[in-house]
C-alpha cells in the first residue's frame, strides 16, 4: 500500500496502475488507473508522507459520475499488533441538475465510492491476513 502506483496490487477492481507523469510517491505524480474490464482514468498525488504513512490524491479525469474528488489513505498502528487503515474522500456528483439522471444522484455517487472503498479494504485485509 505504501507506493502510490500499487493500487492494482491490493484492490480487486483495478487491473493496472501506472505512473505517467512525475515520480512515484512524490507530490504531483500522475497515475493512470485501469478498472478491470473497464475504462481508464487519471489521478494526481497531492501529498505523501512515508513517516506518517499517509497520502492524499485527487481524480483528474474519470468516467465516474463524480467531480471534485479528493481522497486520503492513512495507516495507524493500533499497538495491538494490528494496523488501522483509513480511506476517506470528499466529492460531488457530476450532474449539476436539481434532478440528475438515474444513477447520478448523491446517493448513487456515495454508494459507488463506498463500494470501491469497502472492496479494496476487504481485499487488503484478506491479503494481509493471508486468507
Amino acid at each position: 500500500m505504501k507506493d502510490y502506483d500499487s493500487l492494482h496490487k491490493w484492490h480487486p477492481g483495478f487491473a493496472a496502475d501506472k505512473i505517467v507523469k512525475g515520480r512515484n510517491n512524490e507530490p504531483g505524480a500522475v497515475r493512470s488507473l485501469t478498472i478491470k474490464d473497464g475504462p481508464t482514468f487519471t489521478e494526481e498525488l497531492l501529498s505523501f508522507d512515508a513517516g506518517k504513512k499517509t497520502y492524499k490524491y485527487r481524480i483528474i479525469e474519470s468516467p465516474l459520475p463524480l467531480r471534485d474528488y479528493v481522497s486520503s489513505i492513512s495507516l495507524t498502528e493500533s499497538g495491538k499488533g494490528t494496523t488501522v487503515v483509513t480511506w476517506v474522500g470528499d466529492f460531488r456528483r457530476k450532474s449539476l441538475s436539481e434532478t440528475p439522471p438515474a444513477g447520478e444522484d448523491d446517493k448513487a455517487a456515495t454508494e459507488l465510492i463506498t463500494g470501491v472503498y469497502k472492496a479494496g479494504l476487504a481485499n487488503l485485509k484478506k491479503q494481509v491476513e493471508g486468507s
